[in-house]
């Protein structure tokens, strides 16, 4: 049921908050416990099973092509689709449209981590029958992130709401299961952005919440990446490796 679907890494971002730190390397290459980032997150899917992965690239996108190759190492598939100029978080999308060989598929930001059970997402999704899937988390203080609002049937009824601090304020986790068809939603060749332009249109035909109580982090500000330190020294890429 995992392995055989694909995951969509969108690693194309400026991370221009991040200043000097990515004048030379894309920002899911900046190290975390002496490792990339991005790294963490090969592991995370390589932890369930899943062994096809395509990463969107973009800046510099050259560095995390030779540092990961083909995913051979990690005991998996890693393709690459390349953007000429930036696409967006959706526009990163249909340009790998080529190469997303399941229905549905998984897709991640590279610039963040956030624990979730693989598996029981993609149970999730299909049960409902849905066209998309957001998986979000809890956050005390959303005033950095986007909130978003559900109804109690988990179905996605607004996005991109600042909130004040809220025990109900849930926030966009950056990882996603869709339907082939929703990237007829998304134009080709053009700037497209996953939350402001293609959520909303999704929310009317059927987009769904899936919890997740696990760890939460970005990287798009240096405190933030400085914090992924401790967060990440916990995850078990040693146990990951061994299966390998």
């Amino acid at each position: 049921m995992v392995d055989n679907v694909t995951c969509l890494i969108l690693a194309g971002g400026l991370g221009t908050r991040l200043g000097s730190l990515v004048k030379d390397i894309p920002k899911p290459m900046l190290k975390v416990n002496k490792r990339p980032f991005l790294e963490y997150l090969i592991y995370q899917v390589r932890l369930f099973g899943i062994k096809d992965v395509i990463i969107c690239l973009g800046h510099k996108g050259e560095i995390i092509e030779n540092y990961f190759s083909n995913g051979e190492n990690y005991g998996l598939r890693i393709r690459y689709s390349k953007e000429k100029d930036l696409l967006g978080t959706a526009g990163a999308l249909a340009n790998a449209k080529q190469f997303i060989n399941s229905d549905p598929f998984v897709v991640m930001n590279g610039d963040s981590f956030c624990d979730v059970d693989f598996k029981e997402l993609l149970i999730e999704h299909r049960l409902h029958k849905a066209s998309g899937t957001v998986v979000v988390t809890h956050m005390d203080d959303c005033s950095r992130y986007n909130c978003l609002t559900f109804d109690d049937n988990g179905a996605i009824t607004s996005f991109n709401e600042k909130e004040e601090k809220s025990a109900h304020s849930f926030i966009n986790g950056g990882i996603y299961v869709f339907k082939k068809t929703v990237l007829n939603f998304i134009p080709s060749m053009k700037f497209c952005s996953l939350e402001k332009d293609i959520f909303p249109k999704l929310a009317q035909c059927g987009l769904r919440i899936f919890r997740t109580c696990g760890l939460f982090i970005d990287i798009g500000i240096p405190f933030d990446l400085e914090r992924a330190a401790d967060y990440l020294k916990t995850f078990r890429i040693k146990d990951v490796a061994a299966r390998i």
